[in-house]
């Protein structure tokens, strides 16, 4: 089964198996993995070219960031560096890290997999810093392995540093061959597809035909339903798929055989910028949305799988994370404008027009998990409404960036804002509260307050309080929640010494 794009697999394909780009021994033995692991048959094997396959497609690619589900013992971690290290930018692979239980192995397969790697990296000039290994669960809850073991393994969006590293830009390439029996492989196409850039390529493994197949193995008819049901269900978004049946280990019988299945995503239809709201789009705009939700992702707070209403969206730029997050997202603003823009920009999204100053201006949306209200309070001429009104549709977290007042007064601090701006106050009149005031408003409608103990990189978050150093839009981050969280990232009281988020890599 192929759907035809622009790019043909086909051609790429067949110029593979009639000319071999590499050897698989050569890949391993140049990261020392030949012996030392349960499968050094297949590395040192002359029947294997499933590596030397996937060694092709990656260096046709010329990847920058690539994406991996399930690291085993670091073989295919070592195919994707070999081919790509002269553009690398960043390689994430993670695994349950059960194989130590299974193959009664005295060590962890992930630390032996990143042992390898590091060691390749430090002899060939590659930061390891970017070459970054996880024992994480990619499967929603209850599900593991191929038997379902390892679903007590922490879920991907649980390990801060991880969906740091997932959210900060889309991957060139997502290799997936983690879980294969029931739907595994198809949570996993679904789940990461989102972190998959417009002209990326995703790679599967073991789509073997049912018939041809029947009973030969665990997942025969899992993988290959799951990837069916994936190309059908995100048809308008892909431009070209294939299975290619040629990507073999040991045995050299038609059992050995590894057929990957490629899927090319669509390249996105550039939308063309209205000057009307450049303000959105301007670099220190950008800057400090990269910066707030690259913070949020350091929370700790586990937003996968959530119903989200997102307040004061402006033209959508914030609503991605949640979507890469497996989350269903309502966007409302205030502006008539601004929602029509979000729309003309993404018009898949459902995004509603609702003033928050209003009071029972949100009720109709119904109840939410998360309610995301960043740079959206200090906007209102009645912050009190507006978290009474949010408080009221929400089931587990409230989540507010706000700027506040230098100075902890206990005020609303009422400020003139350009109503023609449209990302300022709607009627002319916004606020600056003190951070004791919203932590006050929030206490009525929620039992757990919490302050960020760490804050955004970025210049409008001051780490010392009261401000003093002429920071002009001084901003705080705030969760209210139903429930107790223990979080080292959080803090009940009302601190006066923050710290900076630690970059993710250093520049």
């Amino acid at each position: 089964m192929w759907k035809a794009g622009k790019h043909m697999f086909q051609t790429l394909c067949k110029s593979i198996e009639e000319n071999a780009p590499i050897h698989s021994r050569t890949i391993f033995e140049e990261f020392n993995l030949l012996y030392g692991h349960p499968w050094e048959v297949t590395a040192t094997s002359d029947i294997t070219t499933y590596y030397s396959s996937l060694y092709g497609l990656v260096k046709n690619e010329k990847p920058k960031r690539i994406l991996e589900i399930g690291t085993a013992f670091g073989m295919s971690a070592a195919t994707f560096l070999k081919a790509s290290s002269e553009n690398l930018e960043l390689f994430v692979s993670m695994d349950l890290g059960i194989y130590a239980q299974q193959y009664d192995l005295p060590w962890s397969n992930i630390e032996f997999a990143e042992s390898k790697v590091h060691k390749w990296c430090e002899q060939n000039g590659v930061s390891k810093d970017k070459v970054l290994f996880f024992q994480a669960n990619s499967q929603p809850e209850t599900l593991g392995d191929n038997e379902n073991f390892g679903n007590e393994v922490t879920k991907w969006y649980r390990i801060p540093h991880l969906l740091r590293a997932l959210q900060g830009e889309l991957f060139d390439i997502i290799f997936v061959d983690g879980k294969h029996t029931e739907d595994g492989l198809l949570n996993d196409m679904k789940t990461f597809w989102r972190f998959l850039k417009p002209g990326g390529l995703m790679i599967c493994d073991d789509l073997h035909d049912p018939i041809e197949y029947e009973g030969a193995f665990s997942w025969t008819n899992d993988t290959w339903n799951s990837y069916h049901h994936f190309i059908q269900q995100f048809d308008n978004e892909i431009e070209e798929s294939m299975i290619w049946n040629f990507p073999k280990v040991p045995p050299d019988t038609k059992f050995g055989l590894r057929p990957f299945g490629l899927v090319r995503k669509h390249q996105n239809v550039p939308v063309t910028p209205n000057l009307d709201f450049e303000m959105f789009d301007a670099d220190s705009a950008q800057h400090i949305n990269k910066a707030r939700q690259d913070h949020l992702a350091s929370l700790g707070l586990g937003l996968a799988y959530s119903s989200v209403l997102e307040v004061g969206s402006g033209v959508g730029w914030h609503t991605a994370f949640f979507e890469r997050m497996s989350c269903s997202v309502l966007s409302t603003d205030a502006r008539e404008s601004n929602v029509n823009e979000h729309l003309r920009r993404y018009p898949y999204r459902e995004v509603k027009v609702a003033d928050l100053n209003v009071e029972g201006s949100h009720k109709a949306f119904g109840k939410f998990d998360i309610i995301y209200c960043y740079g959206t309070l200090y906007h209102l001429s009645n912050p009190s409404i507006g978290i009474k009104e949010l408080a009221n549709l929400c089931n587990k977290y409230l989540l507010i960036e706000t700027c506040v007042s230098p100075v902890d007064n206990g005020e609303i601090n009422l400020e003139a804002e350009n109503k023609d701006n449209p990302n300022q106050s709607i009627d002319g009149t916004g606020c600056r509260p003190g951070r004791d005031w919203v932590i006050e408003e929030l206490g009525k409608y929620f039992p757990y307050i919490y302050l960020s103990v760490s804050q955004p990189n970025d210049p409008d978050f001051p780490i010392d309080w009261p401000v003093t150093n002429g920071v002009k839009n001084a901003r705080a981050i705030f969760v209210a929640s139903r429930e107790e969280l223990s979080l080292q990232t959080l803090t009940p009281n009302l601190i006066n010494n923050q710290s900076y988020l630690t970059p993710l890599f250093e520049e």
